[in-house]
């Protein structure tokens, strides 16, 4: 029997399409970061250091958090690099061994975990998003931390996927009422997974499709490894101050931010 993980799989796969039909029927994307119209999103301003916000997203108290994305090629803008594709590597392995050498938070962002470490009001971290790798900023209001108000945000935001991937592609191909017979569809899909290692949107896609309970128990363990923020208890609401003097910390940053370089 499948356990709860392949339900919470199988809505996932299904989230936009439900909630294009209530009320998230349509978006706003600044910078790969999208937001549902029922938040109340609107184009960031430039902060005291310059930065433009992707994104600004009202809370009840009148005031509003503030997203990043700090790895889009912008023109003219100064961005960073452009989100690099992890066909290759460990990716999630690498950011949460980086995260575990600092005070980190993490935070379900869409469908994947943020690793933030804290400067300030400024969460700054790494996530995997549909085969991608993403540094991503979040500047919460004074006085606030990461509380079940600016959790349940942060769930309902996302990053667009990125042509190339593939992640997009095979999850729209062989996920919900796919046509390939059951048995080659689970085949499939798990070769696609293997070429995209540590993207768990493949691997919730192979729950969907497993045929046997070993596949199923192999992806949970590892969902839950990679996407604790989804697949685990809810973790600290803030971190301490990062400390750019400390020569371990800095390096640490510099790994968990690798995808920024």
């Amino acid at each position: 029997m499948r356990t709860g993980i392949a339900f919470i799989s199988v809505v996932a796969l299904f989230a936009a399409a439900a909630r294009g039909a209530g009320e998230d029927a349509g978006f706003f994307e600044n910078r790969l970061v999208r937001v549902p119209l029922s938040l109340k999103p609107a184009k960031g301003t430039p902060g005291e250091d310059g930065a433009v916000p992707a994104v600004s997203i009202p809370l009840k108290d009148g005031t509003s958090i503030e997203i990043f994305n700090e790895t889009g090629n912008f023109p003219g803008e100064g961005g960073g690099a452009a989100p690099r594709n992890v066909a290759e590597g460990r990716p999630v392995t690498r950011i949460s061994a980086a995260a575990g050498k600092l005070h980190c938070v993490k935070v379900q962002f869409g469908d994947s975990t943020l690793f933030a470490y804290r400067r300030g009001r400024l969460y700054r971290g790494a996530l995997v998003s549909m085969g991608a790798e993403y540094v991503i900023s979040v500047k919460l209001p004074p006085g606030r931390v990461f509380d079940k108000e600016i959790r349940r945000i942060l769930k309902r935001v996302g990053l667009a996927p990125l042509p190339g991937c593939g992640v997009e592609a095979a999850i729209a191909f062989y996920g919900g009422e796919c046509g390939v017979p059951a048995k080659e569809r689970a085949e499939t899909v798990k070769k696609i997974a293997r070429r995209r290692p540590q993207c768990c949107e493949l691997l919730e896609l192979l729950i969907d499709a497993a045929q046997d309970s070993e596949t199923v128990a192999w992806c949970e363990k590892r969902l839950s490894r990679w996407n604790p923020a989804k697949y685990g208890s809810v973790g600290a609401d803030s971190a301490d101050e990062y400390d750019p003097s400390d020569p371990a910390q800095r390096a640490a940053v510099e790994e968990l931010c690798e995808a920024a370089r």
